[in-house]
């Protein structure tokens, strides 16, 4: 009984590991104790990534590129303050 209830509590817990690593991707650390992503941080940098793409499919490269270099800054800065 305790067998199924151990299987049961690790299959919970490996599912919100799965969900958590599909809604926060490389934003959610790799192992250990970890906070999770300021939900508002991560919708800006959905918004943000999502804008540099739309400004690379209009040919707007010099802008695109201003924002992928505040992505990964803002990237960066979110993985350090989980740390």
């Amino acid at each position: 009984m305790n067998g199924s209830i151990d299987s049961i509590h690790n299959s919970v817990i490996t599912q919100q590991l799965n969900d958590e690593k599909r809604k926060y991707g490389a934003l959610l650390p790799k192992s250990g104790v970890y906070f999770l992503p300021d939900e508002k941080v991560v919708g800006f940098l959905k918004l943000l990534n999502h804008n540099r793409q739309e400004r690379e499919k209009e040919g707007d490269y010099a802008t695109a590129k201003q924002m992928k270099t505040k992505f990964e800054e803002f990237s960066k800065a979110e993985q350090q303050r989980q740390e």
